[in-house]
């Protein structure tokens, strides 16, 4: 048997074996404002996550929309530009000066993952009192288990983390959207994802098709 054909072969055989997953945490604290964030998990790795901001907002007139809006960080963690409480994340229906008069609004950071996420947790940051209800949505826009309550602290503010949810069918963006006004909003300070990597073996096949190519290169010069 040809070396091109067996180097095929066996890169074929590791890319059946299964995908183990893995464990990424990402930070989410300090920086300037912007549009577009990417940040590196804190894991050996190439795992990454993009991170936008947007509003979904309802107007008077009952029509329903998704804004764009820049990601507001801070030591504490990221929210949302034009929320009316120090750009956290948070849902008013009145006070965002980004939307209409009349509208409900919805604020949301997404996070795009570098490969398909299974489960999720994380650290978010309450403001004082008001507790706060979120959502997390996949990227179809489906909510993924109940919605989460953060519990106020009264005069003092609060770090708490959420449950681990999981996510199936496993999906590559994720949504967190705050739901009720009357709070004074998060900011999602750490998210630890389980990460679903592309198999080695689909590397392993491109390499052996590289290298296959390069041997019948070299052949066909021979004879040439």
């Amino acid at each position: 048997m040809r070396l091109s054909a067996l180097l095929l072969a066996a890169a074929l055989a590791a890319a059946a074996a299964p995908a183990l997953a893995v464990t990424a945490t990402f930070d989410f604290t300090g920086g300037p404002n912007g549009s577009a964030f990417t940040v590196l998990s804190n894991q050996a790795g190439a795992a990454s996550v993009d991170v936008t901001a947007s509003a979904f907002v309802r107007s008077a007139a009952g029509v329903n929309s998704v804004e764009v809006r820049d990601v507001a960080r801070s030591d504490n963690g990221w929210g949302v530009v034009g929320n009316p409480d120090a750009n956290r994340m948070g849902s008013d229906d009145t006070r965002d000066p980004l939307a209409a008069t009349g509208s409900r609004v919805r604020e949301a950071l997404t996070f795009s993952f570098s490969s398909d996420v299974t489960s999720i947790t994380g650290i978010v940051f309450e403001h004082q009192d008001g507790g706060e209800l979120f959502e997390i949505l996949d990227g179809d826009g489906a909510r993924i288990g109940d919605r989460i309550r953060v519990l106020g602290g009264g005069a003092a503010s609060t770090v708490q983390t959420f449950a681990a949810l999981s996510i199936a069918p496993p999906a590559s963006t994720i949504t967190i959207r705050h739901r009720n006004a009357g709070g004074s909003g998060i900011r999602i300070q750490q998210l630890t994802v389980q990460l679903i990597p592309a198999p080695a073996g689909l590397l392993a096949i491109a390499s052996a098709f590289a290298v296959a190519g390069g041997l019948g290169a070299a052949r066909r010069r021979r004879r040439a």
